[in-house]
């Protein structure tokens, strides 16, 4: 396994805030920051689709039962 890790830009561009200044993105650096947003946004989808196709298919064979008694703990009214 090979350690090949390139800096994103070869040099520093300091930020300009005016309103039509805006930085030129490569073709490469966008499609280095869009693949692990999309790895994880596929990740993410699997496991929300999964979790809910297995609570959508999977059997509730018994539920659990015990006594209880509900009561009222005081009889406090808040009137505005």
């Amino acid at each position: 396994m090979s350690n090949n890790v390139q800096p994103l830009r070869q040099a520093y561009v300091a930020p300009s805030f005016n309103d039509n200044a805006e930085l030129p993105a490569s073709a490469e650096l966008t499609q280095r920051v869009r693949n692990p947003i999309r790895a994880g946004a596929k990740v993410i989808g699997v496991a929300v689709l999964g979790l809910g196709l297995w609570a959508s298919l999977t059997p509730i064979s018994s539920g659990v039962q015990a006594p209880g008694m509900i009561r009222v703990e005081s009889n406090r009214k808040v009137i505005r």
